[in-house]
């Protein structure tokens, strides 16, 4: 379990390396929201999502970027999914 979480924290790494760098300044102040206040911060565009994605939510970073994230409530640990425009962030 402890490789897959280091697998998935390295591709999250590229993900961000990727991105504009205004939309990482963007989801480094979201991150520190969700440690701050939990998996609901306030003044963020937050959604449940259903289909495949059902379970999950979805943050808006900027007009075209989505970061899509889980919680568990009893443990609250927060999963980042994905992060990328919203053109692209669906698909998988």
């Amino acid at each position: 379990r402890l490789a897959a979480v280091r697998d998935h924290v390295r591709t999250l790494e590229k993900i961000l390396q990727r991105l504009p760098l205004e939309v990482g300044r963007i989801y480094e102040a979201f991150v520190r929201d969700l440690e701050q206040e939990g998996p609901f911060p306030k003044g963020w565009q937050i959604g449940h999502l259903s289909g495949k994605w059902k379970g999950y939510l979805k943050v808006k970073l900027k007009r075209n970027y989505r970061v899509i994230y889980r919680y568990e409530s009893n443990i609250i640990t927060i999963f980042i999914e994905k992060v990328a425009d919203r053109k692209d962030i669906y698909g998988r």
